[in-house]
């Protein structure tokens, strides 16, 4: 694995490294990965030398399959 392949991390993981800047986040819950999800990565991506991506749980998209 390379080192520009992002890894699952914890937060007191990110906080201890250095990162590259500008430091790029996005979120949101990504159950099916899309096209739409993968452009709003590149997008994100393209702006900053380091993406952090927060995943959030189902508990945050309460009508969520309804």
């Amino acid at each position: 694995m390379s080192d520009s392949v992002a890894k699952i991390v914890t937060l007191e993981q990110l906080l201890a490294k250095e990162l590259p800047r500008p430091i790029g986040f996005c979120w949101g819950g990504f159950d099916f990965i899309h096209a739409g999800h993968l452009l709003h990565f590149d997008f994100a991506r393209n702006l900053s030398a380091t993406l952090i991506v927060g995943i959030n749980s189902d508990e945050a998209f309460p009508n969520k399959g309804k």
